[in-house]
């Protein structure tokens, strides 16, 4: 299997407000996910797929654009300090 991906069966436990109880496997805690995020017929007790993928092109874009903002405000003159 590919190291930026994981993926696991959970369970529906329970639908309320317009979230989703979601029962990870043994030994971990529930996550509560918005409804917009599951497939349209999801209900409760149904068995779901969980696919989580590292999007290193994604990570590179943040980082760079962390970078040039920090040399930005490296570059910048202190306001405090003009006269």
């Amino acid at each position: 299997m590919d190291e930026s991906l994981s993926v696991f069966e959970a369970m529906i436990d329970r639908i309320e407000e317009g979230k989703a109880v979601i029962v990870l496997p043994e030994g971990f805690s529930p996550i509560i996910l918005p409804l917009e995020l599951l497939p349209e017929d999801a209900k409760e007790s149904d068995v779901i797929r969980v696919i989580i993928e590292t999007d290193h092109e994604k990570t590179l874009e943040i980082k760079e654009e962390a970078r040039k903002m920090i040399e930005e405000l490296i570059q910048r003159p202190d306001a405090d300090n003009q006269e």
